[in-house]
């Protein structure tokens, strides 16, 4: 075996040579022999045996040699003085000898030495030292050879098993440990010899416990039991051997060949004597220690151990067993059961055979082979009696472990874990014991519903991901659950008692929101539950439903039973969509047909309710499959009679808003899916509808229109369903239609636009059923005709025709084109389907046109007008038309005309009066429709290209004028007396023909008027009252009379071409007179000629006009008023246009109120028209910003031109140019003054239409409270969106640059969910598109940072107040959130702008950094798209990104900001809103969001190594180096620096930033934060690049020095700087192993070894001093938590004489030189850390520091401990400190994991002289206890508190030498 011993540490420590340990009783006789010459000449032969382990020590064969001239030495020992001079040197240098990595020549001599002074001491000698000596040879087994096996055997069998019992106790749980790695094999030589010794130390052991004075003799061994058990749960690696000796030795404890009978009594006093006995050894004096044994070894990761463990259950620990019914605690039975059960999450069927063995006892007898011949026939059957009274595998489960198992599985769902695999793990026990339904058909019922809440509760509290987890298995243990168990357990949730429905509401509402849940998450669609279980369940919740509103009259308060009846209807939604008619058509059992139909439906709920839960109580007890209660078809009767009914008592009731429409819902659910039924047959429904409709009178609420709309859908539903007419027949319908179209109507009032599009679909829906018969139409037409007035005719009322407007507006749609597919009968019918509901009230509301200028009239017009449909209102007219026309033909030539037959005067005369009404009321749009829209329904002539079509269709324009002509052309002159009818005719159609004639394309006839007398008219109405069509007459005349008289002003301007020419038409208000926006400057016109002064009251008029509430019915007039005078007042329009912006927004504003509190109230909205009235006061406020804009793009033109001659023009103009300009202040001109007025005009402008397009964004969620209109609301909100948006195109299109800057600072102002908002509107419109909203960004920039050097035409005008940072960081954050595609368009402007503003970065340098992250953010898209494949492109931005660093760091270094303001400015902005949003614009936080892209974008090596060298001189380097270092680092630096650390080709830069970083004596001060998430990672990735660090670090650690300055003046200084080098380094070295995965540094381990041995001789006066001690225990404690076994079993010798040095020297207080307190504190840490980690070979020595055994509990009389912790405690007396701290607090176990003792922060900041009373003293008193209830609680420990607590007290700077 090669190897190198020179590797091993050797030490010439004076505290080793010199034995200083300072307990009296291994000290023995040694300070009285000192005087004895013979024993002075032995001892130095001794000692000069010992140092040559310090000098000579080069290969295996020098230890050898070394142990011969010890055992030599030792051998010349006085006959009369059987002691061992120095023999914790000794006990150490053997120890060390017995390293696993030496030869086992070695081990045996060092044995053979071990044996001599065995020998030598003798029992008595041994008995003291035993804790000196068999740490040393404890661990041999684990290691030793074959050769070296039988020695150590042979040592312990001979001299440790002669002890005195009282000196093998404490070692006892040491000594089984150290022997049971000699029984993991049963066929090695040793088997048998360790299981002797342990028969021995068991035999000895109960010896030990007879000792107590008054006790019993006997053999028992108890203590034995107790410390072998707890040697299982604390080393999982000697199992095996465990294992080996229990089944051997174990007593039974309990009858393990039969199961108990049934009336047998399971009592631990019926055992056996013998039997008793047995237990009381195993289970005394803590039964708990057995079953936790068992408990760990049933959880242990090796399935063998596992296996073994259920084999000894089975055959040593039945489950009937009295131990586990009535010795130990239900804890305690309910842990071992559920670790038992936990073996099936393996899927091993060796497993699961024993553990079914278990849990159903053994097999019964007659199952089990006999061999014997039975006796006598008497025998046998005393035998079947015995059988038959004997438990079944069923019952033994339920009797013995039904409730233990399931208290645990709840008991383990209910553990408050983060990690959801242990939260799914009760779902997968339960799952796999449902394999034996012995076992899981009585387990699932008790947990099912427990098992359903935690995965309802659990979804409220954790994430989504962590939630599908659970899910998943929870799915699959609902899978598994039988179908019947499932519904059995949701009807007794859906049912309860009326006493508990008053006392207990909000359980019963949990139940049913947990039964929702299960329906809602989980599969209930399954064959079984869909056929058999779902109907009955849904059954069952339809008679509770009944009930609940039975027992409306109980005493149960109104708003409980509310929730629980909507909790209820919940769960029936979900049962009846689980309802399918196959379940119903079935085959009836004969065995059920019980019930006669008619006795089964007339029985009460009550009874049914019980006869289900009969079914489900027989098939829970039976295992053969039940008949169903019900034959199929008695079923759906029941449940169809059940909603029936409940649905006729609702429409009786009416008392409740929701309950109708929900019940009549639920009734057509339930006929739709169920076979035909005859219940229906009595017309109760019917009649109650009728009642209902008939009685109520219509109340424009919610509830009312959720009635109606409910009942509506319900007829059509009932005549559909099944055939038509089954349910409901056609003359029923026909009744109850007329009555509900009466209420629908007065649901479509044009003064709110709520539940417009809902009305229209109901009265669509009840048209579908009947309209063949013109039921719905004729409904209408007799609602619109209003009782005649005395000698008038009967017309409609404005207010109907109103209704009809809305009727038709939404009745333009694809869905009501075609009757439904199931009432389509012929081709003709689809053709006359949609005007057989509009045509009638069409001509209706037409005929109030012939009434001439009454308010009505106009009602008409405006529709007519605004009519997008128009075309088919003309085709309606026009297909009357041609029906007479036809007529006329057929028949043929008449007296006077040869067209139109005489009995058809009146009716051609009455379509042509209409046509002429029609026309009269056409706008520019309307003409539009007549000339290119054709008779065909679907004609869309929208282009050019349809020529052909054009020629084939003639248009509605060319149809009316040929019929007009037709009628003219057909009159024949010369009759003597004409017709009055005729004459009539004929001038009604020359009138039309007039009219098609002065359309669109020729001048208006020019009249005159007064002016100014009409508008003192309509100012004095205003002030007065008067008649609103007054208004509008008033209004129509001044029209007429302004634009004859100002004919100049209305002239076209000269044509222009501009650049961004919208196509389509603008909105009617949009008069032709306006001109369109352009953002272009218009050529020079001619001088304008001047225009008369227009009336002087004009202005003031128009604006009461605009504001008075009066004018609210005809607002259009006036916004037209508006829009016609305008041009009038061109010449002063600056003057009044703020004036009329303020006006008109202010109206806007108050109109739009209104609208949104329609939507938000259920009852009392404003009812102001206030849709249409925002509509038109936006079409003036955009004009009148239209005719500002344009009259302002005028002068501008006609200004004289102020460009300097030489100007350039690049992108820019010339960078340089205005550098130096001077900027001599001008003051403001009047075009600059007009130029002001019109932006701030825009501004409001934007605004406003950005909170009215903001209204209904989907990204608000910002649903109206009342969901009845949601359609009206999405319709209305639609409508306003577009309108706003329209504005907003026009208004970029005009001034890009004003309206970007007036959004940019919206966004600056707005919150978290007005932001988004923001970018959608910016991507919506097309004015803002990234091609012209980037450069605008750019302008705006350089407007701010260097004007001078900017084109004037591209300079913003600095209205808004806004900052070069802030635009900067819009500019971030718009191209962060723009598509990867816009890169191409966007990509010139970006880098010519980069570029510009690198040619002269100065007046730029405060935005720097954010062009940086800019540019990292078109690198990041370059890489997303296929335009960054361009090699070209990527070389142009990384160049751009080098440059930008460089000017970063040449215009703002970072060496003199960083300190005061860079990273300080930071970290207090971060916090406002703003930063939030935008994020930080330190230099720091950009170069980490821009890391990851740069490294894309720079590509070439050479470029990122050019910028990482730049960062890291110019950045990393100027923070590390600098003052506050390393305060002064962040979480933003820590991440720079990761990001740098994970580019390979630049380790050389980053490896030197940390090294410099890692050696800075003030690194040791940084942020704990900082360390554990940055340096940490950063070290780690160190040391895996330059994997010569540690061994770098341990070269500065030199050895302690007497020599040189030992006194005189800087003799104390030196020594403090050779400690605190020391330190620093030990510290480093602590960290450095912390920071690398586990064993890392192996290689080094013998070195640092050496290194600490060498430190370790430190005295207080050496340099470096003993004051490093509590550095080397960090080290020490870093090794712990990361070395495995193997790394570090050489390290025990030191630790364990080290440590037992430190804890002795607090209690004797004489070694204060060598420990102050920080390193008795460190000590004290080490030991605590090893006690929760509780490593292997640790354990060897744990008895030593504290009481291992049950005595820490269970103390035995006159019991004197004699670990280390109890002797120190014992000494520094039970005297706690007067301030209460919570020293044990933090020790307490949390949620089952074990916490180190001593890591609360406020021991670190304890005074140093009162660590030992405040800290030292409360931690070791009870500290035996508290490690033995640690170790009993079988927790985990927590390694993150462990090694968090070393990072806090390595970062704790105050402990250092200073």
């Amino acid at each position: 075996m090669s190897l190198d011993p020179s590797s091993f540490p050797r030490s010439n420590s004076p505290a080793s040579s010199d034995s200083s340990l300072t307990r009296s009783r291994l000290r023995g006789k040694e300070g009285s022999l000192k005087k004895d010459k013979n024993y002075r000449r032995y001892a130095s032969s001794v000692e000069r045996a010992l140092s040559l382990f310090d000098n000579t020590l080069q290969e295996w064969a020098d230890y050898i040699s070394f142990l011969s001239r010890l055992l030599k030495a030792l051998q010349t020992h006085p006959p009369d003085q059987p002691v061992v001079p120095h023999k914790v040197l000794v006990a150490k240098r053997l120890s060390q000898s017995m390293n696993p990595s030496l030869p086992s020549g070695v081990h045996q001599k060092a044995l053979e030495v071990y044996t001599y002074i065995f020998n030598l001491i003798k029992p008595e000698g041994l008995s003291h030292d035993l804790p000196l000596y068999y740490p040393g040879i404890a661990p041999t087994l684990t290691f030793a050879s074959l050769t070296v096996r039988p020695l150590f055997l042979s040592l312990v069998e001979t001299y440790v098993c002669d002890l005195e019992p009282w000196a093998i106790r404490p070692a006892l749980k040491a000594i089984i440990l150290s022997l049971l790695p000699g029984l993991e094999e049963e066929t090695s030589d040793d088997f048998d010899s360790t299981l002797r010794l342990l028969n021995t130390l068991r035999e000895i052991a109960s010896r030990m416990d007879t000792q107590r004075p008054g006790a019993e003799t006997n053999s028992s061994g108890q203590y034995f039991w107790q410390c072998f058990f707890l040697a299982s749960i604390t080393s999982p690696s000697r199992r095996l051997g465990i294992l080996a000796y229990l089944n051997r030795y174990l007593p039974k404890l309990g009858v393990t060949d039969r199961r108990p009978s049934r009336h047998e009594e399971v009592d631990a006093t019926a055992m056996p004597l013998e039997m008793q006995v047995a237990v009381d050894s195993v289970i005394l004096p803590e039964p708990g220690l057995l079953i936790r044994c068992f408990a760990t070894g049933l959880t242990d990761e090796q399935v063998l151990v596992q296996r073994n463990f259920l084999d000894l259950l089975v055959t040593h620990l039945p489950l009937s067993s009295p131990i586990l019914q009535t010795r130990i605690t239900k804890d305690d039975l309910q842990r071992l059961i559920v670790a038992a059960a936990g073996v099936v999450s393996r899927r091993d069927m060796s497993l699961n055979r024993r553990l079914w063995a278990w849990l159903l006892g053994p097999d019964p007898v007659g199952d089990r082979a006999s061999f014997e011949a039975r006796p006598s026939i008497s025998s046998t059957a005393s035998k079947t009696a015995a059988e038959s009274e004997e438990l079944s595998q069923s019952q033994y489960f339920s009797r013995f472990g039904l409730q233990p198992l399931a208290s645990g599985l709840l008991q383990l769902l209910k553990r408050d874990t983060e990690l959801p695999s242990e939260k799914a793990k009760p779902f997968r026990i339960t799952l796999s014991l449902m394999d034996r339904w012995e076992v899981g058909g009585h387990v699932v019922p008790a947990v099912f519903l427990p098992f359903m809440r935690s995965v309802k509760a659990y979804k409220l509290a954790a994430p989504k991901a962590h939630f599908d987890e659970v899910f998943r298995s929870a799915t699959s243990f609902f899978d598994g659950v039988e179908s019947g168990m499932i519904f059995s357990e949701l009807l007794n949730l859906i049912d309860w008692d009326a006493k508990s429905l008053a006392n207990d509401a909000p359980r019963i509402l949990d139940n049913l929101n947990l039964a929702h849940f299960i329906l809602d998450h989980f599969n209930v669609r399954e064959e079984d539950m869909v056929l058999n279980h779902a109907p009955l369940l849904t059954l069952a919740a339809l008679i509770k439903m009944s009930e609940l509103s039975s027992e409306a009259t109980t005493s149960v308060a109104h708003d409980q039973l509310q929730a629980v009846s909507n909790g209820l209807s919940k769960v029936v939604t979900l049962l009846t969509g689980l309802l399918i008619d196959r379940a119903f058509l079935r085959k009836s059992d004969s065995k059920n047909s019980v019930n006669e139909p008619s006795m089964l439906l007339d029985r009460p709920g009550s009874a049914i309710l019980r006869q289900i839960h009969q079914f489900y109580d027989r098939s829970r007890n039976s295992l053969d499959l039940q008949p169903p209660p019900f034959p199929p078809t008695d079923l759906a009767d029941l449940i169809i009679k059940n909603v029936y009914e409940q649905a006729i008592s609702a429409v009786n009731a009416c008392n409740d808003a929701k309950s109708i429409p929900e019940r009549l819902n639920l009734l057509i659910v339930v006929l739709k899916k169920l076979p035909r039924s005859r219940i229906l047959r009595d017309k109760r429904l019917y009649v109650a509808i009728g009642k209902h409709i008939q009685a109520s009178t219509v109340e424009l609420s919610t509830a009312s229109f959720s009635h109606l709309s409910s009942m509506s859908t319900t007829i059509t539903s009932l005549y559909c369903i099944h055939k038509l007419g089954y349910y409901i027949t056609y003359e029923e319908v026909s009744d109850l239609i007329p009555p509900l179209v009466r209420q629908l109507w007065q649901f479509l009032s044009p003064l709110s636009p709520k539940f417009h599009v809902e009305a229209v679909r109901c009265l669509w829906n009840l048209h579908s059923v009947s309209w063949s018969d013109h039921l719905v139409e004729s409904t209408i037409t007799s609602l619109m005709f209003t009782p005649p007035a005395p000698g008038s005719y009967q017309l409609s009322s404005e207010e109907e025709a109103g209704r009809y407007f809305i009727l038709w507006n939404h009745s333009h749609h694809g869905t009501y084109e075609l009757p439904p597919k199931n009432l389509q009968d012929s081709a003709q019918s689809q053709a006359s389907y949609h005007s057989s509901m509009l045509e009638r009230p069409l001509f209706t509301v037409l005929d109030l046109l012939s009434q001439g200028s009454t308010q009505p009239a106009q009602v008409v017009q405006l529709w007519l007008q605004d009519l997008p449909s128009v075309a088919k209102v003309f085709r309606i007219i026009i297909s009357k038309l041609e029906g007479v026309l036809h007529r006329g033909n057929q028949l043929g030539t008449f007296e006077g005309n040869t067209v139109v037959s005489p009995d058809d005067y009146a009716e051609c005369n009455y379509l042509f009066e209409t046509i002429h009404n029609v026309l009269g009321a056409l706008n520019h749009n309307g003409w539009v429709s007549l000339l290119t829209q054709t008779m065909a329904h679907n004609s869309r002539r929208h282009d050019a290209s349809a020529s052909e079509d054009n020629a084939e269709a003639p248009s509605l324009h060319s149809v009316v004028f040929q019929a007009s002509l037709k009628i003219v052309s057909g009159y024949k002159s010369g009759t003597a007396t004409a017709n009055a009818e005729e004459v009539k005719l004929q001038q009604i159609s020359l009138l039309v023909m007039r009219q098609l004639l002065l359309g669109p394309g020729v001048e208006e006839l020019v009249e005159s008027g007064i002016d100014s007398l009409l508008v003192d008219r309509l100012y004095s109405m205003l002030d007065e009252g008067g008649d609103i069509a007054i208004q509008a007459a008033l209004i129509d005349t001044l029209l007429a009379v302004l634009k004859a008289r100002f004919s100049q002003a209305y002239l076209p301007p000269p044509p222009t071409k501009p650049k961004h020419q919208r196509g389509g038409s603008r909105e009617k208000l949009t008069s032709p007179s306006l001109l369109s926006f352009t953002s272009d400057k218009p050529e020079k016109s001619s001088v304008l000629l001047p225009s008369p002064e227009p009336p002087q009251r004009l202005l003031d008029c128009l604006l009461k006009g605009l504001s008075s509430p009066r004018s609210r019915a005809i607002i259009d007039k006036w916004i037209m008023l508006l829009c016609e005078i305008l041009p009038i007042y061109s010449t002063c329009i600056f003057q009044i246009l703020l004036t009329l912006v303020d006006c008109l927004g202010r109206e806007i504003r108050q109109s739009y109120t209104n609208l949104q509190s329609a939507f938000e109230k259920t009852e009392g909205w404003p009812k102001d028209r206030p849709e249409q009235t925002t509509i038109s006061l936006l079409t003036g406020f955009e004009t009148c910003i239209a005719a500002a804009h344009e009259r302002l793009l005028m002068e501008e033109v006609n200004a004289p031109a102020a460009k300097s001659p030489d100007q350039t023009h690049g992108f820019f103009g010339n960078m340089v140019s205005g550098v130096f300009a001077s900027d001599s202040n001008h003051p403001r001109s009047a075009a600059m003054n007009n130029r002001l007025t019109v932006l701030l005009s825009f501004q409001d402008a934007v605004r406003l239409c950005f909170s009215i397009w903001s209204w209904g964004a989907a990204e608000r969620s910002s649903l109206p409270q009342d969901t009845e209109s949601i359609a009206s609301f999405q319709y209305t909100s639609l409508r306003m969106r577009n309108r706003s948006r329209r504005i907003l195109e026009h208004l970029f299109t005009a001034e890009a640059l004003e309206c970007l800057e007036t959004m940019v600072d919206m966004w600056i102002k707005s919150d978290r969910d007005t932001s988004p908002l923001i970018f959608n509107l910016l991507h919506t419109l097309d004015g803002s598109r990234p091609k012209i909203a980037i450069p605008a960004i750019f302008n705006a920039i350089y407007t701010r940072t260097n004007p001078a050097a900017l084109d004037p035409s591209r300079k913003s005008t600095m209205t808004t107040a806004l900052t070069e940072t802030e635009l900067a960081g819009f500019l971030v954050t718009y191209a962060r959130s723009l598509d990867d595609d816009v890169l191409d368009e966007i990509w010139i402007d970006c880098t010519t702008f980069l570029r510009d503003v690198l040619s002269n970065p100065f007046p730029h340098r405060q935005i720097l950094p954010r062009l940086v992250e800019f540019a990292a953010i078109l690198g990041v898209k370059l890489e997303n798209t296929n335009f960054g494949e361009d090699r070209r492109m990527r070389k142009e931005l990384g160049d751009v990104i080098l440059r930008l660093l460089t000017a970063i760091f040449t215009s703002k270094p970072m060496g003199f900001t960083q300190e005061q303001g860079l990273l300080g400015r930071a970290s207090l902005d971060y916090d406002s809103s703003s930063i939030q949003r935008i994020g930080p614009d330190d230099m720091l936080s950009i170069l980490v969001a821009s890391m990851p892209a740069f490294s894309m974008t720079l590509g070439d090596m050479d470029r990122i190594t050019t910028a990482v060298s730049n960062i890291s001189t110019n950045i990393i380097g100027p923070f590390i180096r600098a003052r506050l270092f390393p305060n002064n680092l962040n979480t933003s630096f820590m991440a720079l620096m990761q990001h740098i650390s994970k580019i390979p080709q630049v380790a050389k830069v980053w490896k030197k930033d940390v090294a410099d970083a890692f050696n800075d004596p003030r690194f040791f001060g940084s942020q704990l934060d900082l360390v554990k998430g940055g340096w940490m990672t950063l070290l780690r990735q160190w040391a895996l690049v330059d994997k010569d660090r540690l061994s770098e670090i341990m070269t500065r650690l030199t050895p302690p020095a007497t020599a040189g300055i030992m006194f005189g003046v800087g003799a104390s200084a030196a020594r403090l700087d050779a400690d605190r080098k020391a330190q620093l380094n030990l510290r480093r070295i602590s960290l450095l192993v912390l920071s690398t995965a586990e064993d890392y540094f192996i290689a080094e381990m013998p070195a640092l070894l050496q290194k600490l041995e060498d430190l370790l001789g430190a005295t207080a006066s050496s340099s470096p001093s003993s004051a490093t001690r509590a550095e080397i225990f960090m080290v020490l404690r870093a090794l712990i938590l990361k070395s495995t076994t193997t790394t570090l079993s050489p390290f025990w010798p030191l630790i364990n004489s080290e440590l037992q040095e430190a804890i002795s020297a607090i209690s004797s207080g004489n070694q204060q030189e060598l420990y102050n307190p920080y390193s008795l504190l460190q000590a004290c840490k080490l030991l605590d850390t090893l006690l929760v980690l509780a490593p292997d070979d640790f354990q060897l020595l744990e008895w030593l520091y504290v009481t291992d055994t049950v005595d820490a509990i269970y103390p035995p009389e006159q019991f004197e401990p004699t670990a280390l912790a109890d002797e120190v405690s014992h000494n520094l007396g039970v005297r706690w400190s007067t301030s209460s701290d919570p020293t044990r607090e933090s020790t307490n176990l949390h949620h089952g994991v074990r916490y180190p003792g001593l890591a609360a922060d406020w021991i670190r900041e304890t005074a140093k002289d009162e660590i030992v009373d405040r800290v030292l003293r409360p931690f070791f008193d009870q500290l035996s206890i508290h490690a033995f209830e640690s170790t009993y609680s079988i927790s985990n420990p927590n390694l993150e508190a462990c090694r968090d607590d070393l990072l806090a007290d390595l970062f704790n700077e105050s402990t250092m030498a200073n």
